[in-house]
């Protein structure tokens, strides 16, 4: 089934939009490309403006990323302490809010795969996913079942698996098989909660420590007796922005997306149990967005090249319009046919605006020409 007529027509515009932008590039000259449609551009940023971007990118956006995280993340456990000491309803109802605007805060955050997020299995002590063969959901199960003290104490909990470390572990004690029980007492499955909380506040501590001092984290790339270093760093950052659009259109998107109606999984979709899948994945372009807007990397474009930029913002705003507009859980969402358009034109401006970073911005910017974040080069 279609989407009625006046939806088909403002999704129809939109993505024309879209389009046309990418065709007056073309046409206008900005863009060259060659036999096989990669974009070529002569035109390389200086050096000292790549750190000034990255350090904007470090102060405006990571930074305060990470300290709303940890800030979620501190909330999150004293509610879900109180919930432990005072269950009831109301008490297990602030604990699955407080866990969503964590989830959320994470999202933000969750695509900057470089930095101290990387040491010491922070990312997937965060959040383990995906999670094929509900390989974590089982040894989640299990530990409620067989009650484990080990994974009391967020200090001997980060010496377990990293399935049962952070939010999907979180997701399912909150919200899954057996969760109503937190609200009439539940004491091993309420520890066990309230360690996850500590657990992910005390990852998110230590993020936001380390951001506090961006100098530190960003040196090897800020040294100007190697300009070399300074492309490098850039390449970090708009690869961040590719690899996060196809991380989100592939894996959390397409996973349970199918080809056409009838051939969708909402069952594995992340965070379905508590209604967030649409929801992190909006969250995930706005990181995105707040990425490239926050660190200024549109100013590297040349100036007969700023609509490039423009674009992108556009694409960006798009995208994160129609992400909002998927009002119903992701087993409705699918089910209904308006619904499941605005998720398929989500598919479609991703993909438009993942091509345009990749063979229009990020040569334009000073990587080298033919590179594709695409292919992984």
């Amino acid at each position: 089934m279609a989407l009625r007529p006046v939806r088909v027509i403002a999704a129809s515009l939109a993505l024309f939009a879209c389009l046309s932008v990418y065709a007056g590039a073309q046409e206008s000259g900005e863009v060259a490309h060659d036999a096989e449609g990669n974009a070529i551009i002569a035109h390389t940023a200086d050096p000292e403006q790549m750190r000034a971007v990255m350090m904007a990118a470090a102060t405006k956006v990571i930074g305060p990323g990470y300290a709303r995280f940890h800030a979620a993340g501190k909330q999150l456990a004293t509610i879900t302490g109180s919930l432990c000491k005072t269950p009831g309803d109301a008490a297990l109802n602030a604990a699955r809010a407080a866990f969503t605007i964590t989830a959320l805060a994470w999202g933000k955050v969750e695509n900057i795969r470089f930095g101290p997020i990387m040491s010491d299995n922070r990312l997937e002590r965060v959040l383990f996913w995906p999670d094929r063969k509900s390989i974590g959901l089982k040894q989640v199960q299990s530990l409620l079942v067989g009650k484990d003290p080990g994974a009391l104490d967020p200090r001997t909990l980060t010496g377990k698996s990293v399935a049962l470390q952070g939010l999907g572990a979180l997701e399912f004690v909150l919200f899954g098989t057996g969760s109503q029980e937190l609200a009439k007492g539940g004491e091993y499955r309420c520890a066990y909660a309230l360690a996850i909380a500590g657990n992910l506040a005390a990852i998110g501590g230590e993020l936001e420590a380390a951001w506090s001092r961006p100098e530190e984290v960003l040196s090897a790339w800020l040294r100007e007796d190697d300009p070399d270093r300074a492309s490098e760093m850039l390449n970090e950052l708009v690869g961040a922005l590719v690899h996060g659009l196809e991380a989100t259109r592939d894996i959390r998107l397409r996973g349970f997306l199918g080809e056409e109606p009838g051939k969708d999984k909402p069952r594995v979709a992340l965070f379905r149990r508590s209604g967030n899948t649409i929801a992190m994945i909006a969250a995930d372009i706005e990181g995105l967005r707040d990425l490239y807007a926050g660190s200024t990397m549109e100013t590297l474009l040349p100036d007969d090249m700023r609509s490039i930029g423009e674009s992108m913002r556009f694409e960006f705003s798009q995208l994160i319009d129609i992400a909002r507009h998927v009002s119903k859980p992701v087993d409705q969402a699918v089910a209904d046919p308006d619904e499941r358009q605005r998720l398929a034109l989500l598919d479609i401006v991703m993909d438009s605006l993942i091509e345009r970073i990749d063979t229009q911005f990020a040569p334009a910017t000073g990587l080298a020409s033919g590179f594709s974040f695409s292919d992984g080069d």
